[in-house]
């Protein structure tokens, strides 16, 4: 067996970091490392985003998962609530509202790994007070679909965008769907290191949330007078969120490049999905309503009926040099993880008797490799393109 890529691994980082991209950090560095509120680098990330998405407020936060549980206690939230989620996802989708008590009523993947409409109304009940869905692998869900079915059953509907920045769905980019779309922005498209973002254009959900994770000057300054929150502004709910600095200095010069990686993204997507058309055993997981793909990564499916040789695959992919393909393992079906069955009691396991036969179907043949979006990384794109093609042949 030949070796078609011989670099050493890793074949992947992200950001590229260039001059621009280190000036930006000495510049913020030099200039502050803490900053209370937004007169500064926060505020000017935050602006930015707002503008992109088009919304009227976006927050940032230390994580993704902070900004989701700033968005649980936001929609208030709590024991004896239900929301529905995928079972299909990262983990971190469901786990603060886990952390909270809320109960997690975990629904099933159509077959692009979204959240099924049908398990939603197979799942809704009277304690159902919102839905939680992720645009997994950065295709998006049938959001015409799931925003009817929420507004049928008055329900919130929060957007779980972490791997789907780019993404749109009929035109109109995910995340500005439902009351509130959340963003991981680690090693995502745009990303910050570490970091997180929620948009909306509801101020209450964005007062909430201030109070949630960014207590005293911004409270003080941001919290409309004589607002039932104001009263909260010194202290907030008392937990602290805030985004590094340095962190948001790196997001804006991703955002300022975005229309670049987007573009070098979107075309070496093409390269990689013409490779998988030409072969006989794998498939792109393609909806037929019109959407943009979110460019996070390239995923595709071992066909059905051989879902049993995607493990053998990988490893043949692997060893032809494309160390970056992987099945991935810590996302997937959720449900019987012991924080959503036992939450953090320690009472004995109980798994669900509920099956997710969508959700575990895809997870089986489920492949992933990096989606590059950097100048130079013509030699791995066109190398796992040809280890595709090779591979995939019965």
């Amino acid at each position: 067996m030949s070796v078609v890529i011989e670099a050493p691994y890793p074949h992947y980082t992200w950001p590229a970091v260039d001059p621009l991209l280190e000036l930006r950090v000495v510049k913020q560095l030099r200039r502050s490392l803490s900053e209370r509120d937004r007169s500064g680098v926060i505020g000017e990330y935050e602006e930015r985003l707002g503008e992109f998405f088009g919304t009227k407020h976006a927050l940032s936060f230390s994580s993704g998962t902070c900004a989701l549980h700033a968005i649980c206690v936001a929609c208030g939230l709590g024991p004896g609530d239900e929301v529905l989620a995928p079972t299909y996802t990262f983990f971190a989708t469901a786990s603060p509202f886990a952390f909270e008590g809320v109960t997690v009523k975990f629904c099933d993947a159509d077959a692009f790994g979204n959240l099924s409409v049908e398990s939603l109304r197979n799942n809704v009940g009277p304690a159902t007070k919102a839905v939680i869905l992720t645009h997994m692998w950065g295709v998006p869900c049938d959001m015409r679909k799931i925003v009817d079915f929420c507004r049928e059953h008055g329900l919130r509907l929060i957007e779980d965008c972490s791997h789907a920045h780019l993404a749109t769905f009929e035109g109109q980019q995910v995340g500005t769907f439902g009351d509130i779309g959340v963003f991981s922005t680690n090693q995502k498209v745009l990303t910050t290191g570490e970091g997180g973002f929620a948009i909306t254009n509801d101020i209450e959900l964005f007062e909430e949330m201030l109070l949630v994770g960014h207590y005293n000057h911004r409270c003080r300054q941001e919290l409309r007078k004589g607002s039932a929150h104001s009263a909260y502004a010194l202290t907030g709910y008392g937990l602290k969120y805030r985004m590094l600095p340095l962190s948001a200095a790196i997001g804006l010069h991703q955002l300022e490049r975005l229309d670049e990686i987007e573009d070098r993204r979107r075309a070496n997507y093409q390269v990689l999905a013409r490779a998988v058309e030409s072969t006989d055993l794998f498939q792109v997981p393609t909806p037929a309503y019109a959407h943009e793909h979110g460019l996070y990564v390239f995923s595709f499916l071992v066909r059905e009926g051989v879902a049993n040789q995607r493990d053998t695959v990988v490893a043949h992919m692997q060893g032809l040099g494309g160390a970056e393909f992987d099945a991935p393992g810590s996302t997937k079906p959720i449900h019987n993880e012991p924080l959503f069955c036992q939450g953090r009691s320690g009472k004995p396991l109980t798994p669900t008797n509920a099956s997710f036969p969508g959700a575990d179907d895809f997870y089986r043949r489920l492949i992933k490799c990096p989606l590059w979006g950097y100048t130079g990384d013509e030699a791995f794109v066109q190398g796992y393109a040809q280890i595709i093609g090779m591979s995939g042949q019965r």
